[in-house]
């Protein structure tokens, strides 16, 4: 077993692995549609040990791309950063699967609790990232009709084409349409951190009716969990309600 001093040699290895058939027969059966890759751990969400922002997950547009996301994704257990979280004697043990899962673009997106008290939903525009990093102040909707409108101002969007930092990109939330101020490209995600304008970021992310369906998901999903859960979720252009992971509060 290598130490951590042996961290980068472990994960370029992941990378000189050749794939299984039966891995690459599965990689060549998945939709041709943009896919997001998740890494799912077997000590992952438990009693213990949560591993939240240790393991990657990787968004991929092109086939080509695939067999390098999913090494990306296995590779992640072995950074040094989950190795000293999860230490080396639980590192042996741990099973790491891969989801494939299709890619939503969400016009809004955010993280349910869905609790036996209170629950509450958190929710910003564009991809979560901006919710999870906290560089956005989410709008808060608590089941009691408790509203708070955040200003969402800083978003993650989609952005096709090459921008740079102080460009402007047209973008559509909150029944609005507007230009935003380009921050800072990411090219790779097909995206840009961007700052919306004032009376956009203003508006809330959910209207009534998608508030009341993430209410009734979230009951749901903690009535088969049979506890309480923590579900992250994104809404589409077509205000459809996507799950993107559920996990104990």
């Amino acid at each position: 077993q290598a130490g951590i001093s042996k961290l980068s040699e472990v994960e370029e290895q992941v990378f000189d692995l050749e794939l299984p058939a039966s891995v690459q027969s599965w990689l060549r059966g998945l939709p041709d549609r943009p896919l997001i890759f998740r890494s799912s751990a077997s000590v992952e969400d438990g009693a213990d040990r949560s591993l939240a922002g240790q393991l990657r997950s990787c968004l991929v547009f092109e086939p080509d791309q695939r067999a390098s996301a999913l090494r990306h994704c296995w590779a992640s257990l072995l950074s040094s950063h989950a190795r000293a979280y999860l230490g080396e004697d639980t590192l042996r043990r741990v099973r790491l699967g891969i989801i494939a899962q299709l890619w939503v673009e969400p016009e809004a997106s955010g993280v349910l609790f869905a609790q036996t008290d209170i629950s509450i939903c958190e929710a910003v525009f564009g991809r979560g990232e901006a919710l999870v990093t906290g560089f956005a102040t989410p709008d808060q909707y608590r089941g009691d009709g408790y509203q708070r409108v955040g200003r969402k101002q800083l978003a993650l969007v989609p952005c096709e084409k090459t921008v740079y930092p102080a460009d402007l990109l047209t973008v559509t939330y909150g029944g609005q349409n507007g230009e935003a101020y380009v921050l800072e490209p990411d090219p790779d995600q097909r995206a840009a951190y961007v700052l919306l304008p004032d009376s956009m970021a203003e508006q809330p992310a959910l209207e009534p009716h998608s508030l009341t369906a993430l209410w009734n998901l979230g009951e749901r999903i903690r009535q088969e969990a049979g506890q309480d859960v923590d579900v992250e979720w994104v809404k589409d252009r077509d205000g459809r309600i996507w799950v993107v992971q559920c996990r104990p509060c």
